[in-house]
C-alpha cells in the first residue's frame, strides 16, 4: 500500500517564533546534551512540541534540535481560520494552550457547550475557537454535530490487514478515550481507510466505520521497513500505543539499539519490538 503518513508534523499544530538572543541548539531538552549548532538572534524557529520543562523541540537543518523556550518569541496566531467543524461537549472539558494536557489550562467549558472547531488534530485533540483567539481541547469529549460521512460517500481503501490479538477493541474515534463500538477476532480481515500518526487506523465496520489501534493488525504486504536507528539514552519503556496513556509491554536498557519504522508526529517511534511492534518516546532515543 501507499503510506500516507510518513511521519511528519501536522502542520496546524506547529508554532513559528523567532530567537530573542543567540541560542544554542541541543541534542536534548536540556543544557547536558550536546551541542548541535546556534541560532542567531532573530532567527526564525518552527517549534514542534513545547516541553513542561520550558524547552522547545524545533525543526533544525532536516532534523530536530531542542533550544531553551524562554528565548524564543512565539508569533500569535491568526484570528481568521476557518471553523471547519461544530460541535458539543460532553463533560466540562478543560482548554489548553496545546494539544495535550502537558499544556496549561487557559479555561473551561461547561457540559454541553457549543464548540467551533478550526483544526481536527493527528492525535484526536481539537483547536477550537475560545474568546477571541484560539485553545485545544480532547476530541473525546466533544461530540460532533455530523460524525459520519453521508450515504454513499463511500472512503477509499488504502490497506488491508488481519487483526493479531484475540479481540481487539473497535471505538469512535482514534484513541482509547473514544468509546467502545465493538471488537474484531484474531484474524479478522480489516479495510483501512486513513491511518493516523499516532498508530491508529480508521476502517470500515457493519456498514460504517470505526477505529483500531495499528499495534494490533498485521497489514497485507507490510514489511515494516526500517527508516532509522538509535540508542536510548536511558531506561525506557516501551508501550502499545505512542503516548504515556497507553500500556507498558516492555523496557529497554539505557544504550539499548532500537529500529525505527515510524516517526510520529507526537515525538514518538514505532520500533520494532519482540518480533512485534511497540512505541517508545524519541526525547529518550538518539538517532545513529
Amino acid at each position: 500500500f501507499k503510506a500516507i503518513s510518513s511521519g511528519q508534523e501536522d502542520p496546524s499544530d506547529i508554532l513559528t517564533g523567532k530567537t530573542t538572543a543567540k541560542l544554542n541548539v541541543r541534542k536534548g531538552p536540556g543544557t547536558k546534551y550536546a551541542k548541535m549548532g546556534t541560532l542567531s538572534k532573530g532567527a526564525k524557529v518552527e517549534v514542534i512540541t513545547k516541553l513542561p520543562s520550558g524547552w522547545y523541540k524545533i525543526k533544525y537543518k532536516g532534523t530536530y534540535g531542542y533550544v531553551l523556550g524562554k528565548y524564543v518569541k512565539l508569533n500569535t496566531p491568526q484570528q481568521d481560520e476557518k471553523v471547519i467543524a461544530t460541535g458539543k461537549t460532553t463533560a466540562q472539558l478543560n482548554v489548553r494552550k496545546g494539544s495535550s494536557t502537558k499544556y496549561a489550562k487557559i479555561g473551561s467549558l461547561s457540559k454541553g457547550a457549543k464548540v467551533e472547531i478550526v483544526s481536527k488534530l493527528s492525535n484526536g485533540w481539537y483547536k477550537i475557537k475560545y474568546n477571541g483567539t484560539y485553545g485545544y481541547v480532547s476530541g473525546a469529549y466533544v461530540k460532533l454535530d455530523s460524525e459520519q460521512p453521508k450515504p454513499g460517500e463511500d472512503e477509499k481503501i488504502i490497506a488491508t490487514g488481519k487483526t493479531t490479538v484475540s479481540s481487539l477493541n473497535v471505538r469512535s474515534g482514534p484513541s482509547s478515550n473514544y468509546s467502545k463500538l465493538g471488537i474484531l477476532i484474531k484474524g479478522t480481515k480489516v479495510e483501512v481507510v486513513e491511518r493516523y500518526s499516532n498508530g491508529w487506523y480508521k476502517i470500515k465496520y457493519k456498514g460504517s466505520y470505526g477505529y483500531v489501534s495499528g499495534a494490533y493488525v498485521s497489514l497485507d504486504g507490510s514489511k515494516g521497513e526500517v527508516i532509522a536507528t538509535g540508542k536510548t539514552t536511558a531506561g525506557l519503556n516501551v508501550r502499545s500505543g505512542a503516548g504515556t496513556g497507553y500500556k507498558k509491554i516492555g523496557y529497554l536498557n539505557k544504550g539499548t539499539k532500537v529500529e525505527i519504522v515510524t516517526k510520529l508526529s507526537n515525538g514518538w517511534y514505532k520500533i520494532k519490538f519482540n518480533s512485534s511492534y511497540g512505541y517508545v518516546s524519541g526525547d529518550y532515543v538518539k538517532l545513529i
